[in-house]
């Protein structure tokens, strides 16, 4: 979670305001999205283009004027640990206008009104819809692929988690835009990718009771006030199988100005420029470029996960630096034996054994 928090903050999302869009599809779908790639990719991207849509009628720019972008995060999970495929996107709140090679404008959007929503989520139903008759899936003559394992094992799933798609089952996708982070309000921008980003559940909600029931502390009670569930252990693990993502499902997507191979992208995102095989393209000749980790690394992620600041001195306002590794003794004794590394094995028994950082 903050690993990812610290990717989009740091390289992906401008300084510009945010609001997230969260698109929760009717129950009939759960199973359906759950188990097949193809419509969860069509619904994320028929809902994308929906927003974008709305956001340049507002603004009164046409599709080549005004370049938006947005961040995908894909939940799976309720906070009972149920299977609930639903989309939280984060949307940068406008768009950008660039004429040559000016420093792109980023124009603000107000906003949409609660009955802009309700025409959003019709959109959403009807185009989403018409692909799903496209593809079979809807009507009286849906059939189910024979090849597909994930679709088999959603069908025997015991809970009946995928069931027919009605063509209208009286209910509807709704569509919720009421959290929005202004520009330059970093603690919020974190807090907001944390909450998308966040796991289905921490160590700390699951206790083994005995053999046959393990208690699973809900984060915050139900609309029922239910506060914790006994389940089962095999339910739980169930569950939390049904809560992986099958293969070829990306749980985080970039659209727009955000996405890899956007052409504004070096213009807009935090990282800037990309390096290709290692040097960064000019006018003339290139300049090498030095790699940039994937990764945060461990100090910053302890020092954002557990407010641990391991490298600082607790003496002085200095920055403690790496001098060695502290092996135990078997390590270290493998390590006095091995060949790969030739060291003097006179003297006592060893009982631990630092070697010292040659990099």
């Amino acid at each position: 979670m903050h690993d990812l928090t610290e990717h989009l903050v740091e390289r992906v999302l401008p300084d510009v305001p945010i609001r997230q869009y969260v698109l929760s599809p009717p129950s009939e779908l759960f199973g359906l999205l759950a188990a097949r790639e193809d419509a969860l990719a069509a619904l994320s991207r028929i809902f994308v283009e929906a927003v974008f849509t709305g956001i340049r009628a507002r603004l009164a720019a046409g599709k080549d004027e005004l370049q938006c972008g947005a961040v995908l995060a894909i939940q799976r999970f309720t906070r009972t640990l149920s299977t609930y495929p639903h989309l939280h996107l984060l949307v940068l709140d406008g768009g950008y206008t660039a004429a040559g090679d000016e420093a792109p404008v980023f124009h603000d959007d107000r906003g949409p009104s609660a009955g802009a929503l309700i025409d959003l989520a019709d959109e959403v139903e009807a185009r989403f819809s018409a692909w799903l008759a496209r593809h079979g899936y809807l009507g009286d003559e849906a059939e189910e692929p024979s090849d597909d394992g994930w679709w088999l094992s959603a069908a025997r799933e015991p809970s009946g988690l995928l069931r027919e798609v009605n063509r209208r089952a009286g209910t509807r996708f709704e569509v919720n835009a009421a959290v929005r982070v202004a520009a330059g309000d970093r603690k919020g921008r974190e807090q907001l990718v944390r909450s998308v980003a966040r796991p289905p559940l921490a160590e700390d909600q699951v206790e083994v009771l005995d053999e046959e029931r393990v208690r699973l502390t809900l984060r915050s009670p139900t609309r029922g006030g239910q506060r914790e569930q006994v389940l089962h252990p095999l339910v739980l693990i169930r569950r939390l199988a049904w809560l992986v993502p099958p293969p070829r499902h990306h749980p985080v997507r970039a659209f727009g100005v955000l996405a890899p191979a956007a052409r504004l992208g070096p213009r807009v995102v935090p990282a800037g420029r990309v390096a290709i095989q290692g040097a960064w393209f000019v006018t003339r000749g290139f300049v090498p470029a030095e790699p940039v980790p994937h990764r945060a690394c461990w100090s910053k992620l302890l020092a954002r996960t557990h407010d641990v600041t391991g490298n600082a001195c607790p003496r002085c306002p200095g920055t403690l630096r790496p001098r060695g590794v502290v092996l135990p003794p078997e390590a270290a004794e493998w390590v006095k034996t091995s060949k790969l590394l030739p060291l003097e094995s006179t003297g006592p028994p060893v009982e631990q054994l630092v070697l010292p950082f040659t990099g």
